[in-house]
């Protein structure tokens, strides 16, 4: 398995973030759109976080690099079947408990 190639202090605090009870809240929202319909690959709309700082957005999108990177043959072919795009509509789900303040603020209203 590839390593993400992330400053040490960047990697503690990612270990930090998904080590809480609450890491999934930290992921942003998706919509899927026409399921069953054989179209073409199923789109999912990606809600991007209200509260979400840009430093771990970044942290996400490189993590999600490292992922696909290491996949194999068979889970590519298979993430290839969802066309995943960011949309333009922010999740309402608030920032979540013990959030870092790296990782987020609240939003204003």
């Amino acid at each position: 398995m590839h390593k993400a190639d992330l400053p040490p202090q960047d990697m503690e605090k990612m270990k930090a973030l998904l080590s809480q009870e609450n890491a999934i809240e930290f992921m942003s929202s998706e919509e899927s759109e026409g399921e069953g319909i054989e179209t073409g690959p199923a789109q999912r709309h990606i809600k991007p976080l209200r509260w979400e700082r840009s430093k771990l957005r970044n942290l996400k999108a490189v993590l999600d690099a490292t992922y696909q990177a290491q996949m194999n043959r068979r889970q590519k072919r298979t993430a290839a079947k969802v066309v995943r795009l960011v949309g333009q509509n922010l999740s309402n789900r608030p920032i979540p408990k013990k959030c870092p303040s790296w990782a987020g603020r609240e939003p204003e209203s």
